[in-house]
């Protein structure tokens, strides 16, 4: 599916931000692992079978809402799904399709919908940094636990990239059912990406069917400015 031209392996000044930032240290061994563990297990028949909804009754609440499950999730799904950004980008480039995204002249504009730990913002920091691409990121993102963690997240990252990637990054809390019609018009971005499962940002099937077309919609009227 990916074109690349040599083996490679997770960028070793990732893991290292990561591993500082989850656990203080360069390398976390098992028993650091294990404070993590607990969290995760519990989190995985939630995102598996119940699409991020815990439920309680009649009622349910999305596990984003709880600090320590957002931390479990970010330490875990981070590392394991950010660099798929940078081989779709790149694939884009060798294509020749990055200038549809890209302009050399000025920062791409890029929105974001439903950030998580930051996932994104990371593979796009990384491939930007070699590819000599700049940007400007905003982050809509629906729980405060993730927006504050992928905040904290992004600094650490820029501390490790400075000098070497043009970003500037906003990461706001938002609704995303409500929210984002006004951001669209503010924004006006050149790039919308949505990594999050749709059925995560509206549960109900109803409202997540009229969300999304009336996003399509309005992303068919930016794409023919």
């Amino acid at each position: 599916m990916h074109f690349v031209r040599r083996s490679f392996q997770f960028p070793v000044e990732l893991s290292s931000v990561l591993s500082h930032f989850f656990w203080q240290k360069t390398e976390p061994n098992s028993a650091d692992l294990r404070s993590l563990s607990a969290a995760l297990a519990a989190l995985w028949p939630t995102l598996a079978k119940q699409r991020g909804q815990e439920l309680s009754g009649a009622k349910s609440q999305h596990y984003s809402m709880t600090a320590q499950a957002v931390r479990a999730y970010g330490a875990y799904y981070l590392p394991a799904n950010l660099m798929k950004v940078p081989l779709f980008l790149e694939e884009l480039r060798c294509f020749g399709l990055a200038p549809l995204l890209f302009d050399q002249a000025k920062p791409t504009r890029w929105l974001d919908l439903g950030v998580g730990p930051g996932t994104l913002f990371w593979g796009l920091s990384w491939w930007a940094k070699h590819r000599g691409i700049s940007f400007d990121y905003i982050g809509l993102e629906q729980s405060k636990q993730f927006c504050a963690l992928a905040s904290e997240l992004a600094i650490s990252l820029q501390n490790e990239l400075k000098n070497r990637v043009s970003a500037k990054a906003q990461f706001l809390n938002a609704d995303l059912v409500k929210g984002v019609s006004a951001e669209l018009a503010r924004i006006d971005p050149k790039v919308v990406s949505l990594m999050n499962c749709i059925a995560e940002i509206a549960p109900d099937l109803q409202k997540r069917e009229s969300w999304f077309l009336n996003l399509v919609d309005q992303l068919g009227v930016l794409a023919k400015k």
